[in-house]
């Protein structure tokens, strides 16, 4: 019986999870908010060499290794009111978790009013939709091979800081969940350190 209850307990614990963590929604299921861009049509980003030169933003293990200036034009016209998109592309080397190097492709796209972020997964489309883009930038400390840190991040409520996100993803309370989205991470290697 107890094996039974402890399986009923962690199957709603997973469920609650994949359910209230996930927060994106089907472009194929959600004809309200059919994405404008097709993650499906993006220019090749079968390699790291190929998402350079397509037009991506390219971040290597949350370095930015091309496209800087086309994320500062993107974020220039969404500070003034400008429909605009950009193509992201997030290399991730191999690690003990992760036995391949992995890339995902992502897109920002900003109305004149609201962001729309889309992702693939599963050979399916997702979008989640955002009020505000933010920015948070960290010195960092003697611990760390980075001197500074600089995240731009999608969120419904203006008032989140990037430590209430922070918080919220490592509490153990569900309700402390921040629904964002990172699209922007660019670590600037310390002098002398690893990559620079």
């Amino acid at each position: 019986m107890k094996n039974r209850l402890f399986i009923i307990i962690a199957l709603a614990l997973l469920l609650l999870c994949v359910t209230g963590c996930g927060g994106g929604k089907p472009a194929e299921e959600n004809p309200a908010t059919k994405p404008n861009i097709d993650i499906h049509f993006a220019p090749d980003a079968s390699t790291l060499e190929a998402a350079k030169r397509n037009g991506y933003v390219v971040f290597e293990d949350s370095r930015v290794t091309a496209g800087q200036e086309i994320w500062d034009d993107f974020v220039a016209k969404t500070e003034a009111g400008e429909p605009c998109f950009v193509w992201l592309a997030s290399w991730y080397s191999p690690d003990e978790w992760r036995p391949e190097p992995v890339m995902y492709v992502e897109a920002v796209e900003f109305d004149g009013e609201e962001y729309v972020y889309f992702y693939h997964e599963a050979g399916v489309n997702y979008i989640k939709r955002y009020k505000y883009m933010k920015k948070y930038t960290e010195d960092g400390n003697a611990n760390v091979d980075w001197s500074t840190s600089t995240r731009y991040f999608l969120v419904n409520d203006e008032r989140v800081t990037w430590n209430q996100i922070v918080r919220g993803m490592f509490s153990s309370n569900s309700m402390n969940w921040v629904d964002h989205e990172t699209v922007y991470r660019n670590y600037t290697p310390r002098d002398g350190a690893p990559g620079q």
